[in-house]
C-alpha cells in the first residue's frame, strides 16, 4: 500500500518524507529489538550460571555443616577423655606417692618419718 503511495505523481513531498522516516524509525526499532534480544539471552545464561554457583554453594554449606557436627562430636569425646585423663593422672600421683613406702617396715617408715624424707 505504501508503495502504491509513492509511485503516485501528486504525493506531497513531505508525505514521501514521513514514510521515509517511518521507515528508517522501523530499521532502528528491529535493530533495537535484536539488541534487547542479545542482552536478554546474555542475561539469561549468566543468570544459569548464578544458579548453578548458588547450588554448588549450598552443597558446600551443607558439607561445612556436617564436618561442624562431627567437629562438635569430637570436641565433646576430647573433654571425656580430659576429664578420665585428670582422674587417672590424679591416682598415678596417689600410686607415686604410695610406691616409696612399699616393702618398707613400720621401723622404716618411723626413721624415713623423723628424718624428713
Amino acid at each position: 500500500m505504501i508503495r502504491d503511495l509513492i509511485l503516485l505523481p501528486g504525493v506531497p513531498r513531505r508525505l514521501l518524507d514521513d514514510i521515509g522516516e517511518m521507515k528508517e524509525l522501523t530499521r532502528e526499532l528491529l535493530h533495537t529489538e535484536h539488541e534487547l534480544t542479545r542482552t536478554s539471552q546474555s542475561m539469561d545464561s549468566k543468570m544459569d550460571k548464578l544458579d548453578h554457583a548458588n547450588e554448588r554453594l549450598d552443597r558446600a554449606l551443607d558439607e561445612l555443616r556436617g564436618f561442624n557436627e562431627k567437629l562438635g562430636r569430637l570436641d565433646a569425646r576430647l573433654r571425656n577423655v580430659e576429664r578420665e585423663l585428670s582422674v587417672v593422672r590424679a591416682g598415678m600421683e596417689e600410686v607415686a606417692q604410695a610406691l616409696p613406702e612399699i616393702g618398707k617396715g613400720p621401723l622404716e617408715k618411723a626413721k624415713d618419718a623423723l628424718a624428713g624424707s
